[in-house]
């Protein structure tokens, strides 16, 4: 959780750290308690222990690369509650079995207290988008 004296932009920045740097536990420890995390794959995990452990996973994948553009943030009326948003590119695997994968992240910040943590964090992919008009043809 990032200190409530900085700027909501300061939790999606420390967010592009950690995972530029794949530090699992420095993603967990941004959540708010009830945080979840929606990784590419579309499994809801909840609660920073599983959201650590499910980063210390994705960081494992051979030849994993994750990048985004710049996250680009919106501070609600309110006061406490942020979204971040980037495309993000992801691709893993040996040469031959390579995975590819395209869409938008979202991220989702509140301030509760003193601090800004991160309440939602997701992956939607563009592949489901094809699958759901597969599907709807």
């Amino acid at each position: 959780m990032i200190p409530r004296a900085q700027h909501h932009r300061a939790v999606f920045e420390a967010w592009s750290i950690a995972v530029e740097a794949r530090h699992a536990s420095a993603l967990a420890k941004l959540n708010v308690p009830s945080g979840v995390f929606l990784p590419p794959d579309g499994r809801p995990i909840k609660g920073p222990a599983a959201i650590r452990e499910s980063w210390r996973q994705w960081f494992t994948l051979p030849r994993l690369s994750l990048s985004f553009c710049r996250i680009e943030s919106l501070l609600y009326p309110s006061g406490d509650i942020a979204s971040g948003n980037s495309a993000y590119v992801l691709t893993y695997g040996e040469p031959g079995n390579r995975v590819r994968d395209e869409g938008r992240l979202l991220v989702v910040a509140v301030k509760t207290e003193d601090q800004w943590g991160i309440r939602f964090n997701a992956f939607f992919s563009d592949a489901y988008l094809w699958l759901a008009r597969d599907l709807a043809s």
